[in-house]
């Protein structure tokens, strides 16, 4: 196994394991410290987790994880909060009952 990062938050891990699994690449975790206890307890851990991969997926994994880490979001912040201002809002299926 190949180490390819370090993550503290657990639902990080879960989700870049999902990724890494549609992509049939398999994922390890390794806890640092007190960190499997921390991930249990607060779901996130300041001691940090190592993940690694098979060296041979270690290209394709790199480049899953830097996609996942430093994607450019395609929507600017005033763009997002003007489409959400003037989002209609959704009708509420109770109402259409009456």
């Amino acid at each position: 196994m190949t180490y390819l990062a370090t993550v503290d938050d657990n639902m990080e891990i879960e989700m870049l394991k999902e990724v890494f699994e549609n992509n049939k690449i398999g994922l390890m975790t390794k806890h640092r410290e007190t960190g499997e206890f921390m991930m249990l307890s607060a779901g996130m851990s300041m001691f940090g987790s190592d993940l690694y991969v098979n060296e041979d997926d270690y290209d394709k994994a790199l480049e899953l994880y830097n996609a996942y880490f430093n994607a450019d979001h395609p929507i600017s912040d005033s763009k997002l909060e003007e489409l959400a201002l003037n989002a209609k809002p959704i009708p509420d299926e109770s109402e259409s009952e009456e």
